[in-house]
């Protein structure tokens, strides 16, 4: 989202390049969160232009209905909002996970509290996504209370010997990225922090290189 949506090519081999090691892609459908982005479409296009894995967070109602138009698309992570879900619906996106072989996760917005469902889910999620900023806009600044949810998490995957990944998405930057690792996050996504540097390639580097 943070790219330039006309030169999205370019875009690519720049994170190619640097070794990113997934691209991630915002889908907002303007009814969950203020804004619109792309779309299947898109991600299709993405898919035959790179062979680096892309990684697709869902910020739309009913989500359920596009996972598999979206990993048919070429997506290899799927995220969804645990808002848009209940515990029998939950469900259902773990089985489509293992219908369909993508790597899925679950996201919460910042100011949502956990549902009572989730931790029985994680045992079987490829990754969680306890947001760092509200969703919809790429370049808002990290929420500083996010650190602690992040640790939460980490310190409930150490107690219950789980092997879920947590993915920091929203105000990450080459500054706050040594503390967001060691809260126990293990991917960052960085949007403008990436694309508004003078150089994507020493951006990325710098987020590679965070400890």
């Amino acid at each position: 989202m943070s790219a330039n949506h006309m030169r999205m090519a370019e875009a690519v081999d720049k994170l190619e390049a640097a070794r990113a090691d997934l691209i991630h892609v915002d889908i907002i459908d303007g009814i969950f969160a203020p804004n619109i982005s792309l779309g299947p479409a898109f991600v299709r296009d993405l898919n035959s232009e790179t062979s680096t894995p892309i990684d697709v967070h869902m910020m739309v109602v009913n989500p359920l209905k596009y996972v598999e138009t979206f990993r048919n698309a070429g997506a290899d992570y799927i995220s969804v909002h645990a808002e848009t879900l209940d515990s029998a619906s939950s469900l259902a996106y773990l089985r489509m996970q293992r219908d369909l072989g993508f790597i899925g996760g679950i996201a919460l917005r910042p100011s949502t509290q956990e549902p009572p469902w989730l931790r029985e889910r994680l045992s079987e999620l490829g990754y969680l996504v306890p947001m760092s900023v509200e969703p919809g806009f790429s370049g808002q600044k990290f929420i500083p209370s996010s650190m602690q949810r992040i640790s939460h998490y980490a310190e409930f995957r150490r107690e219950s010997r789980l092997n879920f990944e947590i993915e920091a998405d929203g105000g990450v930057t080459a500054a706050n990225a040594p503390d967001i690792l060691q809260a126990g996050a293990n991917i960052l996504v960085a949007g403008a922090a990436v694309f508004d540097a003078p150089s994507v390639t020493d951006a990325i580097r710098a987020l590679k290189e965070a400890k």
